[in-house]
């Protein structure tokens, strides 16, 4: 098939060229305004997310990011906070969908598992099991937690049981407080990468857990779709 034919007076198209024009141009024009029709509907619309605070810093500003420029939501209301919290608002609808690590335990919450976390044991620079004997573990605050969280199972069930506890309930406090030597932590394997020079990453310790979604009514499949894309690529740095 001949779309166009270049000639010294310039280029000018055959039948089928002005026929595919014709329909291209038509196409382009009604995914235009299919566009300004999403940004239409979306405008005044707002989507409140509650997410734990590591998910939050490095995970959810891509898919906020996305979200917007896809015109699906003219506002986002994001909270940060501990599982129970977060289950909490999503109970209440004062969030519209839930991001955490422990599965839901109100049994009339919706549910999906979106993707697994890999979970490090990291070191202040130059220290390793070694020194689990005079170190203290960095972690989260167990009064926030009805039960034992994931970082303090994991390391149950390698058979570390910490004497001496700094309690954080910021992910990022507890990495900073690692690189400055304070005591050791279990924290999420994307957390460490721009900081694998300042610390020691222990080669043995490997735990995931489940990242789990809540929310109380239906979620729209576009959001859920954009929101595990985001995931996996954030989880994949």
């Amino acid at each position: 098939m001949v779309l166009m034919i270049r000639g010294r007076s310039g280029i000018r198209l055959t039948e089928d060229g002005k026929l595919l024009y014709s329909e291209s141009k038509d196409l382009f024009e009604r995914f235009d305004e299919l566009k300004r029709k999403i940004r239409r509907e979306a405008s005044g619309k707002v989507l409140r997310l509650a997410a734990s605070e590591n998910l939050c810093i490095h995970i959810v500003p891509l898919f906020v990011k996305r979200l917007l420029d896809l015109g699906m939501a003219s506002t986002v209301d994001l909270f940060s906070g501990t599982a129970e919290q977060i289950e909490a608002r999503v109970s209440k609808s004062t969030s519209d969908f839930g991001l955490f690590y422990n599965p839901a335990r109100d049994p009339w919450l919706r549910h999906r598992v979106l993707g697994e976390v890999e979970f490090k044991l990291v070191f202040p620079k130059g220290s390793g099991r070694k020194d689990l004997s005079v170190l203290p573990f960095v972690g989260s605050r167990v009064s926030d937690y009805s039960q034992p969280y994931f970082a303090l199972r994991a390391l149950h069930q390698k058979g570390i049981r910490p004497s001496r506890v700094v309690e954080s309930n910021s992910q990022e406090a507890q990495l900073r407080m690692t690189m400055a030597g304070v005591g050791y932590t279990v924290i999420p394997k994307f957390l460490i990468g721009p900081h694998l020079g300042r610390v020691s990453v222990d080669s043995e310790f490997s735990e995931r857990s489940k990242v789990h979604c809540v929310y109380r009514n239906a979620m729209p499949s576009a959001n859920w779709e954009l929101l595990k894309s985001c995931f996996d690529l954030g989880c994949a740095k």
